[in-house]
């Protein structure tokens, strides 16, 4: 994120939407290394008694938390550069981390889909176009609806909007990707 604050800071032209975007991209590319992953190794989850819902949260939990906790500390240092309020600023983090958890959260369609027998080209390829294709209308909606809402938010209607929108996506990744922790050959 330090090299996106700089690189966001020497192109300047569209500031902070630039910030964000570059962010996520960076992200969807870097995502190959999560940590969460090695969860699937682990032989105990799958004995633990609980759904398979509340086991993806908990093996994700904490690639979440980081994914906000680092969105917030980026665009709070952007508050500074891009002279944008402090709201802005934690908006635009929260925005950031719903965009991680969509990144993270189709990673587990791909592997209740797929399994693990799949190639690592064929794997980052999927996880592209799933992403692609999940995130795209969100941003036509956040940029449709967002103009109209942000004349009653402030200017925060279009991240409003991606917002609710990534969170809606989320939930329904887990809802596909539910059972991925039944069985220990889906890992």
């Amino acid at each position: 994120s330090g090299f996106s604050l700089v690189f966001a800071y020497i192109v300047r032209k569209n500031g902070v939407n630039f910030l964000l975007y570059m962010l996520v991209y960076m992200n969807l590319l870097i995502s190959q290394s999560n940590r969460w992953g090695m969860e699937l190794e682990k032989h105990y989850i799958y004995l633990i008694p609980e759904s398979s819902v509340k086991k993806i949260i908990y093996a994700t939990f904490l690639e979440n938390v980081k994914a906000f906790i680092i969105g917030l500390i980026t665009f709070m240092i952007a508050t500074l550069i891009y002279d944008i309020s402090f709201l802005q600023g934690i908006v635009l983090g929260i925005t950031y981390g719903t965009f991680t958890s969509v990144i993270l959260f189709s990673d587990l369609v791909i592997r209740r889909i797929l399994g693990a027998g799949l190639s690592v080209v064929a794997e980052r390829l999927m996880r592209f176009l799933i992403i692609l294709f999940m995130l795209i209308p969100g941003l036509i909606i956040s940029f449709v609806l967002g103009l109209q809402i942000n004349k009653y938010t402030a200017g925060q209607g279009t991240y409003l909007v991606l917002i609710l929108y990534n969170i809606l996506i989320s939930l329904l990744l887990i809802v596909l990707s539910k059972g991925i922790f039944e069985k220990i050959d889906m890992k």
